[in-house]
């Protein structure tokens, strides 16, 4: 959300008129975001005004297909969540927000250096996050179906996606019960947590081709780590 009130403020310092919608599947986290936004963006003659769309990605291509009007639409995806998909699943999703009124602006982490990579996602401080999933995973289900004794982490890179892979790891044989229903682990068995992607500049590339678009422009770090990107409708 800092990246996108950053961006707001930025237009609306050069006086641009801007319809930001934000979206979100949690109506109660959208709330908070757009309140958020509105403290940040709060004073006289402003010319940015904040809408909320409940609902997923999916949903909101589909509601900006019956929605194209005069003016171009820019769908903000920053902070790298692009990336917590495969790059087929990217791909497939830029495919459905782009068209000739729709461009993208993509927030990308590049990042090679696999030891930076590694002290990020494997540190005791990452691990405590990941295992924390199994605490709240027992709030939803309202029940004590995973115990944190009996599961670990471990993090791997998968270079066949480009992508970091955070699992749970069964310390021993389980049978975890679920609304009735039985799933049975060996001891070593993964389940997997968290991926995120790490997509240099011609990786982005790759995936706006196979979506259709073409990378118009590029905003990197100095160490070209990270970009931020914009996507656009190929017009052959």
């Amino acid at each position: 959300m800092k990246k996108t009130a950053f961006s707001l403020q930025a237009l609306q310092a050069q006086g641009k008129y801007v319809e930001y919608y934000a979206c979100d599947v949690d109506q109660e986290s959208l709330r908070k975001s757009l309140l958020e936004l509105q403290c940040v963006l709060s004073s006289a003659g402003s010319t940015i005004t904040l809408h909320g769309l409940l609902g997923t990605y999916e949903d909101c291509a589909a509601w900006l297909k019956g929605h194209e009007g005069s003016s171009h639409t820019y769908v903000f995806w920053l902070g790298n969540s692009i990336a917590n998909f495969t790059p087929s699943e990217a791909a497939e999703y830029t495919r459905a927000f782009l068209s000739n009124s729709v461009s993208m602006i993509v927030g990308l982490d590049g990042s090679q250096d696999q030891r930076e990579i590694a002290l990020s996602y494997e540190g005791p401080s990452n691990r405590d996050f990941v295992l924390q999933g199994l605490t709240h995973a027992n709030q939803l289900l309202n029940a004590e179906v995973f115990n944190l004794d009996d599961w670990g982490f471990v993090g791997t890179w998968n270079p066949a996606v480009w992508m970091h892979e955070s699992y749970y790891i069964a310390y021993k044989d389980l049978s975890i019960s679920v609304y009735g229903e039985i799933y049975e682990f060996k001891r070593g068995d993964k389940l997997r947590s968290i991926r995120s992607g790490k997509w240099p500049e011609g990786k982005a590339r790759e995936i706006c081709k196979e979506a259709g678009g073409i990378l118009t422009k590029a905003w990197m770090n100095q160490e070209k780590s990270y970009g931020v990107y914009l996507f656009e409708k190929h017009r052959s």
